[in-house]
Formats: structure tokens, sequence, C-alpha cells
């Protein structure tokens, strides 16, 4: 074992990294969670309506990407398996297309715009802007499989394995102890009676420095499919997919990075107050607990990360104690959002973190413990950016 950690060390002392390096993208989070290797489960919860798809869109694909492009180096490929089960291509696309602009030239032009839906057209200067970001745009996407027609966990599974077989290859070996090993066409090849006598060894990438993230938004929409002829419940449905699926197959086998939206349960989205009429907070942020249709499969996430809104309960004052002023959501109003650590397998401690938030472009930014002047103006106007840097 300690040639492996020599092994590590010599990697990170020439630049590169040992999986997604999420103390790039959240340096405070990333205190808690250093880094997402290979093999692991995040769960992203939230109500409705607080942000829970802009979330993964913005720090498990546009993240991920701008940290290869700016450290191509780095032995970090992300690549993409995206199942939309309520949103379309179209609307991923224009999505992206808003989030670019906003990162590059610190503009808003939301999505419903850009299709001509809003009251305003958009202008010939904004089009500009448009045609500035499309190649990173396409970019991003050559690098992702995008699915918005599958609902069920076996066709979603199904899919996914053929675009990792494109990837690598699955190999096999005798149930005895042996040196045969066979890949996958010879197996798939043997008649069912000489299957019996083999078992699954492992699966090899063509290029090992890929990280394969398997996104489905969300699994509270899993579409119900039947099972030996009976039709699973929506709970049987989720725990298939979570378990049988992504966790015993596309995480253990293959090596993806699995990332599940759930939807919290509306129980947890009605406010809950105190006898003197406060809001019980702690009540109203996202839990385990809170799982939509089922609870259980947080047992198969290493990390459950919580999206919280105080506004949407009428908090007007958010973290203040001792010194500490904490964040005055009067002013700043629907640009304010919480992440939540609830689990962590991947690192130390759980912890919550504030976050400037710009729902019309699908942009997230860790925000201080106290707010500098210039940086409050710039956050009531929905313009407050982070740039990423290079990796050291």
């Amino acid at each position: 074992m300690i040639e492996s950690y020599k092994k590590f060390q010599f990697l990170r002392l020439a630049g590169k990294v040992i999986g997604y390096p999420f103390y790039v993208t959240s340096p405070k989070l990333g205190q808690f969670v250093p880094s997402i290797p290979k093999g692991k489960c995040i769960h992203i919860s939230a109500s409705t309506n607080v942000g829970k798809s802009m979330y993964w869109r913005y720090y498990f694909l546009i993240s991920p990407y701008l940290v290869y492009k700016i450290n191509p180096d780095a032995n970090f490929k992300p690549r993409w398996i995206i199942f939309l089960l309520e949103e379309t291509y179209d609307q991923l696309y224009d999505n992206l297309v808003s989030s670019f602009i906003f990162i590059k030239f610190n503009v808003i032009i939301e999505p419903s715009k850009l299709r001509g839906l809003a009251e305003t057209i958009i202008s010939d200067e904004e089009l500009k802007l448009v045609e500035q970001v499309v190649p990173a745009v396409e970019d991003i996407l050559s690098m992702c499989k995008v699915y918005d027609h599958i609902y069920n966990p076996t066709g979603i599974f199904k899919t996914a394995r053929t675009e990792l077989l494109k990837h690598g290859n699955r190999f096999y070996t005798t149930l005895k102890e042996s040196d045969t090993v066979i890949p996958e066409e010879t197996y798939e090849n043997l008649r069912s009676d000489q299957k019996e006598l083999y078992k699954f060894k492992e699966y090899i990438q063509n290029d090992p420095s890929e990280y394969f993230f398997v996104i489905t938004d969300n699994i509270n929409l899993l579409e119900q499919e039947s099972k030996e002829g009976t039709l699973l419940t929506q709970h049987q449905t989720i725990w298939r997919w979570s378990t049988e699926y992504a966790h015993k197959q596309l995480q253990k086998n293959f090596g993806c990075i699995i990332v599940d939206i759930v939807q919290q349960a509306s129980a947890t989205e009605t406010q809950q107050f105190t006898q003197s009429g406060h809001n019980i907070v702690e009540k109203l942020k996202p839990s385990r607990d809170g799982y939509g249709n089922n609870k259980e499969i947080a047992r198969n996430a290493d990390l459950i990360l919580g999206l919280f809104a105080p506004t949407f309960y009428g908090i007007t004052e958010y973290g203040k104690h001792g010194d500490n002023p904490g964040y005055n959501l009067k002013e700043i109003g629907d640009f304010f959002r919480t992440v939540i650590v609830l689990k962590n397998r991947l690192g130390r401690g759980f912890k919550e973190i504030p976050l400037f938030f710009n729902g019309a472009v699908n942009y997230f930014a860790e925000l201080d413990s106290r707010i500098m002047t210039e940086d409050n103006v710039l956050i009531k106007k929905g313009l407050y950016r982070r740039a990423f840097k290079k990796l050291k």
C-alpha cells in the first residue's frame, strides 16, 4: 500500500489531480469535500424551485468542464451521460448559453429570451455575445451524451452501459481460481451453460484519465417498470435504479461518478411555526429523512448535498451569530442560497455554505462570511462572480 501512496504523491507533485477537485470549484465546501474520485455517488436534494437542477448544471457539468479547460494536463478529462427526466436537450442547451455568457461577459440573458419568449426581444449586441459562447457550448456538449426520452431504470442503465463500453471493455474470469480472462465480446458469444462458469472481473477504460459523470434529473420522476412480471411501485422503482443499477453496476463495476437529483417530500416544503409564530428554520431545511418516495436510497450516497432557500419562507436575516451580522435577505432577496452537507464519506464533518445564486443564468458562487460593500452592490444586481484558478 505504501507504494500506492507514493504514486499518488508523485502524481500530485507533477501537477496531476486524483478525482474531480472540488476544492477548485468550491474552496469552502472543498475543505470538507476535497475531491470526488471515481466510483462515488452524490445526491443533490432540495424542495421544488430551489435550484437543484441548476446546482448540478453548474457544479457537476460547467465547473468540471472549466477545470479541464483551464488545466488540460491535470489527468482529469470529464465526460457525461445525462438523463433529463423533466427537461429537454434544447432547454439544457439554452441554459448553457446563458451560463457561459454570464461567466465570460457578466451579462444576464435569460434562456427564455434566447427563444423569443421574453417580453423584450434579444438585441443585436446580445446576439453577438451568443455567437461568441456557442463554440464553448458545442464543445462541452461534445463531451456529453444527453437523453431526454428515457425514463425507466433499466433503459437508463442499458443506455449508460452501452456508452461506457465504447470507452473501455469488461473482462470476465472463471468462477474457480484461474488465470483465464476473457473480454466481453468473447463472453457474450458463449453458450448459456458456458457463461455460468464465468464471473465479472473488471472494467478497464481505454483512457484512465476519463471521469464519467452519470447524471439523472430527477429520480423521483422515474417511470415504473415491471420486474419478474410484477409492476414495481415508485418506491421500488427508485430503489432499483439507485441500488441495483447505479450503485452495484455503474458505480462499482464501471467506476462512474453517479449524480442523482432527489426531490424533497412535499411535507418539507410547508412552513412550520413555533407557538410565537416564528419559522422553525431547522425543520425547513432539506434532510435525508425528507427524501421523497424513498428515504432508504440515502444509504447508497457517499455525499448528500442539500440546497436551501431561506427567502422562500419569509426569512429576512440568515446566519447571524455573535459579532457576525449574517446576511440581510431583504437586500439580497432570491440571490441567496445555502448548500448543506447532509452526509459525507468523502471528507470530514458537515457544513452549511452560503451561496450567491442567479437562477436566470445557472450560476452559483460561495459567499464570504462578511460581504464587502462593493460585492454587496454586485450581489443585489445579480452580477457577483468568482473566477476559477489554475491548479497549483
